[in-house]
């Protein structure tokens, strides 16, 4: 027979308490959901201003070939060359630096092979003029490139405005702007 002395006691500090990870997985959870819904709206984004530099593209080959003589063309007119300088991040908040650098890195690896022929600058070219203010029509000389994709991020809370702007190096003029207002789940949609 077993006595209550031959029992094995608890230690009366070790009661059986709820740990505090269960009610922390939703909150990580929602978070990570955050993160890809971000990580979405942002490629959307991308693809919306891709789009339209791929129409632009187009009609200026069509302008191009059509209305310039071979005579009035320069060996560069030939070679589409643009570089994408890095959007500037309009939040003041520097941890939200990334959805700008994004936003270029990935416009100039997608301008890169959805124009094959052209000249684009490297990202890490390019990046070489982050946070510097200039004339477009200097940079354009610096780089050797006819055309400068310009923009910025502005960051507000779960919303994200993106501007982008295609600017004429030569000329300093801005040929094509367009503004996205986007929930940062719906970047990739827009």
């Amino acid at each position: 027979m077993i006595q209550n002395s031959d029992l094995p006691k608890k230690a009366p500090d070790s009661e059986e308490r709820p740990s505090a990870a269960p009610a922390s997985k939703p909150v990580r959870r929602l978070a990570g959901l955050r993160k890809i819904g971000a990580a979405c709206a942002w490629l959307a984004g991308v693809g919306a201003i891709l789009g339209g530099l791929t129409g632009y593209w187009s009609t200026y080959r069509t302008v191009t070939t059509e209305l310039l003589t071979p005579a009035a063309s320069k060996p560069m007119a030939s070679q589409f060359s643009i570089a994408v300088l890095p959007f500037a991040n309009l939040g003041g908040d520097s941890r939200q630096d990334y959805l700008a650098d994004g936003i270029t890195d990935s416009l100039t690896t997608d301008l890169s092979r959805a124009l094959p022929g052209s000249f684009v600058v490297s990202r890490d070219t390019a990046f070489t003029y982050k946070g510097r203010i200039g004339d477009v029509r200097r940079i354009g000389r610096e780089l050797d490139v006819r055309y400068a994709l310009t923009g910025s991020v502005f960051p507000d809370g779960e919303r994200l405005r993106v501007n982008a702007k295609l600017v004429d190096a030569q000329a300093g003029a801005q040929l094509w702007a367009e503004r996205f207002d986007v929930e940062r789940t719906d970047l990739l949609e827009v």
